[in-house]
């Protein structure tokens, strides 16, 4: 999941030496590998992507010490950063033994003093403090793009969650009045999480539309498809892609679902459209002069870490 350690440092001085956490989660991945790609901007790095530990392991390693040595010259952490739950025990461990600054892209489910920081998405709720970051949403590897073509668009589809009810017919509608914008190419991709049901009802209306599926593109390809299109629409329960629809510097709009609840979620959404950041109606044409700024938090993030941790 390393990026390539051989990016220009715009600071001189030795190499950071970055340990990935991962729990192989891609959403998880997509965060710090986020990070990591803003961090290796500012200054230059090597990545090593360690395994989460087990229970065990990660106790003795915190309580008794008993940490294994490391392979012949390699380096100890200046930064250890890991996204996920399972993570989080194991970051702790690795600082334990080997030093370095421990980072969670998350709320912790220990207490936040126990890292060096946190970056939290503010519809958590972050409590303030020396440790915590707020972030505008989960961090992500897209930036703004400078090649992006205005007639072209993406559809971007999510499934069931515990945040919205998932209404065939409501986003099959909202997609329909998007298609008829025909000055657009569209594009759909779905996840894994999309109905097959929904799918073959959308197959069967639009037969001669590209339709994507997630096992028949390479995992770059959500990343370099944002790059190249002027829109993008994307399904209310998902707020990753939601954030990184904003990162990329394409018009972002959301396809509405009924809320199953006032969770955090629908709530950030609601949020975001009261600040103009998501367009709404699918029918309106004409919305060049509501394009906000894209977002950039891996990037300020990034440059508050280096900060914070002295690096």
């Amino acid at each position: 999941m390393a990026p390539n350690a051989s990016q220009q440092s715009h600071q001189s001085g030795k190499p950071l030496c970055i340990w990935a956490i991962s729990d192989d989660k891609p959403g998880h991945v997509n965060q710090t590998l986020g990070l990591i790609q803003s961090l290796l901007k500012y200054r230059q790095g090597v990545v090593v992507n360690k395994p989460v530990l087990t229970r065990s392991q990660a106790l003795a390693m915190l309580l008794c010490k008993r940490c294994h040595a490391l392979e012949e010259g390699a380096d100890k952490p200046d930064l250890i950063i890991g996204t996920g739950h399972g993570t989080h025990l194991s970051l702790l461990a690795y600082r334990r033994c080997y030093g370095g600054r421990a980072v969670v892209l998350m709320s912790p489910s220990l207490p936040a003093r126990w890292f060096d920081l946190c970056l939290i998405p503010r519809h958590d709720n972050p409590a303030q403090g020396p440790h915590i970051i707020e972030t505008l949403g989960p961090l992500n590897r897209v930036e703004a793009s400078l090649e992006q073509q205005k007639n072209q668009g993406l559809i971007l589809l999510g499934g069931p969650s515990k945040h919205v009810n998932w209404e065939s017919d409501k986003v099959l509608l909202q997609i329909q009045q998007l298609l008829a914008n025909k000055a657009l190419l569209w594009t759909i991709a779905s996840s894994r999480r999309t109905p097959e049901t929904f799918m073959q009802k959308l197959k069967e209306q639009f037969p001669d539309l590209e339709l994507v599926l997630p096992d028949h593109v390479p995992s770059n390809w959500l990343v370099e498809k944002m790059a190249q299109v002027g829109q993008i629409w994307v399904t209310a329960d998902s707020m990753s892609m939601l954030f990184e629809a904003m990162s990329s510097g394409a018009l972002t709009g959301v396809i509405q679902l009924p809320s199953k609840q006032a969770s955090r979620v629908t709530q950030e959404v609601n949020r975001l459209i009261r600040e103009g950041r998501l367009l709404t109606n699918p029918l309106d044409l004409d919305q060049s002069e509501r394009h906000p700024e894209p977002l950039a938090e891996s990037d300020r993030c990034a440059q508050i870490v280096i900060e914070k941790c002295g690096l």
